[in-house]
């Protein structure tokens, strides 16, 4: 077997062991993480990178135009993460299913906030009781 078949073979491997993962250590190993794409059959799990965001597909589909997953949150939700060293953008959550839990980091308006409260809905401006701002 070539070199870069060896190479195929770990990263098919790897994309399959990532979803037995948790949120935090994906979104760490983000950049061998592969992109999402139009045209691809999706299956449930699987985890792929878009716009800066990192995401679990949720419902098999095949991507089309449109289909981006942060406009399609009954196909894919949204990672979260725990790692204050590596903040994601905050994302308005749509449902239960991608409201952030205790102890989770966003990047809002240039700082990092961290939600105090699990099911956490609304934004730091929206609620500030739900978050604290990582230094104070």
């Amino acid at each position: 077997m070539s070199l870069v078949e060896q190479a195929r073979l770990l990263r098919k491997q790897w994309q399959q062991l990532l979803p037995a993962n948790d949120d935090t250590k994906i979104i760490d190993c983000e950049d061998l993480v592969d992109n999402w794409d139009i045209g691809i059959d999706y299956a449930v799990n699987d985890i792929r990178k878009f716009d800066g965001q990192v995401y679990r597909c949720v419902q098999a589909h095949t991507s089309q135009d449109g289909w981006e997953p942060s406009q399609t949150p009954a196909l894919w939700a949204i990672k979260h993460t725990k790692n204050k060293d590596n903040p994601k953008p905050y994302v308005q959550p749509t449902g239960a299913h991608d409201a952030y839990m205790m102890d989770e980091v966003v990047l809002f308006d240039d700082a990092v906030y961290i939600s105090k409260v699990n099911n956490n809905a609304y934004s730091p401006v929206d609620y500030p009781a739900n978050w604290q701002k990582q230094g104070e």
